[in-house]
């Protein structure tokens, strides 16, 4: 199936990862990518998943890793695809081992194979990931009244 959306999931300071990684999916694939606490997603927003979403687990080894466990393992019960970029073991249809290190450091770590998923991603849908959309004049002109030229 087609990925539709993309759930990236992160908890303490890769919460920030994943809303990072979300931005570059959206900037270069232009598909629907929300970046979120692990909990805040388990606590409400897990009922939209569908066979047409990816649950993205940023889980180096800390306190979380047994829920993301959880969440990777409902997901895929659901028959949603599931990632993880983790440096533990994690069930997933597509695991990305980073080496282990600090957790405060741990967001230079997972960010590297979040990027390279939004490029490939990006490749596949035929989009050139260098370029935003801001090409096609009708986005440009949209630019243009969100940021009047001289503003931003």
């Amino acid at each position: 199936t087609t990925v539709k959306r993309v759930f990236i999931l992160g908890s303490g300071f890769n919460v920030v990862t994943a809303r990072e990684a979300a931005l570059k999916i959206k900037e270069s694939s232009y598909i629907s990518a929300e970046g979120i606490s692990l909990e805040e997603f388990l606590h409400g927003p897990w009922v939209t998943l569908d066979s047409d979403s990816l649950v993205v687990s940023v889980a180096p080894r800390d306190a979380s890793i047994d829920r993301h466990a959880v969440v990777l393992r409902a997901a895929r019960r659901l028959g949603v695809k599931t990632m993880a970029i983790s440096d533990g073991h994690l069930e997933a249809d597509y695991l990305f081992n980073t080496p282990r290190t600090s957790i405060i450091l741990s967001p230079f770590l997972t960010i590297i194979p979040l990027y390279f998923f939004a490029y490939y991603l990006s490749v596949r849908k035929g989009n050139n990931p260098d370029y935003l959309r801001y090409l096609e004049p009708a986005y440009w002109e949209a630019r243009n009244i969100i940021f009047p030229p001289g503003t931003h």
